[in-house]
């Protein structure tokens, strides 16, 4: 449910959020903080940043481990709080995201998903704040992911090594 909510299908979600929650099976350990998660994605893309915030907050402070990906709740976290305009609370988060070494288990695909565009947004975030160090390293980062993208993602690449040589003039 989670990942089909990041990839913006919002009715598969929310058949899956549904069908969990009817069904009279409990759900596998940590399948509600998955479900939850979910549900405030489909906040985010309904423009209620404000309740996702509210929503995610609770989840990844939650002591239950999330069933599929114990890092998608701050990694969504980390958007709404990109959506939101909060910059600042937005790089805490993603920052957080990468470097939590519990990513690397069974659904390190997941997170190879994100890694890439956590790096692109971060870079774009600390240039915005003006610290060109770590926007540069971001960069750098997300140019060494992708280097070898293919054709039509080569100018989010480009766009990348085009901000890490303008701010090292």
């Amino acid at each position: 449910a989670d990942l089909f909510a990041a990839a913006g299908d919002r009715n598969r979600s929310r058949d899956l959020i549904r069908r969990f929650l009817e069904s009279d099976q409990p759900l596998v350990a940590g399948g509600h903080r998955t479900v939850e998660t979910a549900q405030a994605r489909l906040l985010l893309h309904d423009g209620q940043t404000d309740a996702a915030i509210r929503s995610l907050q609770r989840t990844v402070t939650a002591p239950e481990a999330a069933y599929d990906c114990d890092n998608c709740d701050v990694i969504a976290l980390a958007e709404a709080f990109d959506q939101n305009g909060a910059a600042e609370s937005a790089t805490v988060r993603y920052e957080e995201a990468l470097a939590d070494r519990r990513i690397f288990g069974p659904f390190r695909e997941i997170i190879a998903l994100h890694r890439p565009r956590m790096h692109e947004r971060l870079g774009q975030l600390y240039e915005a704040l003006g610290d060109t160090v770590k926007a540069v390293e971001h960069h750098q980062a997300f140019v060494d992911l992708w280097r070898d993208a293919d054709p039509e993602l080569q100018p989010r690449v480009d766009a990348a090594k085009a901000a890490m040589e303008r701010l090292s003039r």
